[in-house]
């Protein structure tokens, strides 16, 4: 059975707790959803963009992945990828420690928070490939 509806099911019961972050950092940002879902559909979030790096800093820190300094905890994310995504934490880290990722952080609050945006997105890409169905990235972290 493909892991998509797997997915789905997890995710659905994070959805109280992630919306509560996105309202959160809506606010705290001043960057309405909607704006945000405009500026995030680039396979590769560019690391100029505004939107989605301030957006993403406060969605990080608030689950976790980033410190209140704005560094980055890799095994945070592989814990956080880990959930998401519903697999094995250790086809999690084997995806990160074989450089599948840009883990080269430059201790910028906004581009880090960007890479770790675009980490997501590959392995989302990874996981889902095989469903060849379009999915709503954003939302599904989101909700």
């Amino acid at each position: 059975m493909p892991m998509l509806p797997y997915l789905l099911l997890i995710l659905s019961f994070f959805q109280f707790s992630a919306s509560n972050t996105q309202q959160d950092c809506s606010k705290e940002t001043g960057i309405a959803y909607e704006t945000l879902q405009k500026e995030f559909y680039d396979f590769q979030t560019s690391y100029n963009n505004d939107v989605v790096g301030k957006f993403f800093a406060c969605f990080w820190k608030k689950n976790g992945v980033m410190n209140a300094e704005g560094i980055v905890n890799k095994d945070a994310f592989i814990d956080y990828f880990t959930e998401f995504a519903h697999i094995n934490r250790n086809n999690t880290a084997e995806f990160v420690d074989n450089d599948m990722v840009d883990f080269d952080f430059e201790q910028n609050e906004q581009v880090d928070a960007i890479r770790v945006v675009n980490c997501v997105k590959i392995g989302f890409f990874a996981l889902t490939f095989a469903d060849r169905e379009p999915k709503d990235l954003l939302k599904m972290m989101m909700t």
